[in-house]
């Protein structure tokens, strides 16, 4: 969302011309997103992908078919429990999705209702709401580190997981590329939120794409960075072009 995906519309039409770029290269596009398996299998067909994804901010790569290639995370309801035990000892607001009707998240998201069940369907992260203050957050999240848990800033939520992120999965996929091709691959890595930060940092390039809604993440310890002018989808069509010195 925000980045192959327009943040309000989650229209991909802007993307077009890299998309038909990488396809006819046989360049792999690998989804990587806070999206689950059902959401990617979904985005993965229109955009006719028969490449592996990474589901749940970096907690499992799934092939197509629905196959578990790798799993980095524990299951949610692991999640969930320490969640929710930390929340009645803190005494914060905040609201998951799995506390969500399938409407209300419809209605907080502009997802339709099919789009907010496969949003729903989730086998590893919980994304959550925060209703309490910033101050109450920075002390919330101490407390979820110190228990094992993650906390990634997306563009809407704030996921939590089991110690995964984008940035192993990544590492483990990079790996697995090198061992099928017997040479490494150049992963060029494109994302928008503060929850991109660990798949940047792991990339031979990081590409920023700028957000209608949320400033750049932070991101000084990658020097092979570029940030987009453009928003969204048309951001990453123009970035994409310009690696292989396209007309855009």
């Amino acid at each position: 969302d925000g980045t192959l995906l327009d943040h309000f519309s989650y229209r991909y039409d802007a993307a077009e011309p890299a998309l038909a770029l990488l396809r006819e290269r046989s360049i792999p596009l690998i989804l990587c997103s806070s999206k689950t398996l059902a959401e990617l299998s979904f985005i993965g067909r229109q955009l006719q992908l028969d490449d592996p994804f990474i589901i749940e901010n970096g907690a499992a790569i799934m092939l197509p078919n629905g196959v578990c290639l790798h799993a980095f995370a524990p299951p949610l309801s692991d999640v969930l429990a320490t969640l929710h035990r930390l929340r009645c000892k803190s005494e914060v607001d905040f609201t998951g999705f799995s506390e969500m009707t399938v409407e209300c998240l419809a209605e907080l998201t502009g997802l339709t209702r099919e789009q907010a069940e496969r949003a729903k369907d989730r086998r590893f992260t919980e994304p959550i709401s925060w209703h309490s203050s910033d101050a109450a957050w920075q002390q919330f999240s101490r407390q979820l580190a110190h228990n094992g848990l993650n906390s990634a800033r997306g563009g809407r939520f704030i996921s939590i997981s089991g110690g995964s992120d984008k940035g192993q999965a990544l590492r483990w996929l990079k790996q697995h590329y090198a061992e099928q091709w017997q040479q490494q691959p150049w992963v060029i890595a494109l994302g928008d939120s503060d929850n991109d930060r660990p798949m940047l940092l792991a990339a031979d390039r990081a590409i920023i794409v700028r957000s209608p809604v949320h400033p750049p993440p932070l991101l000084a310890e990658q020097t092979n960075l570029i940030v987009t002018e453009a928003f969204g989808p048309e951001g990453w069509n123009r970035a994409i072009l310009d690696e292989f010195h396209l007309e855009r």
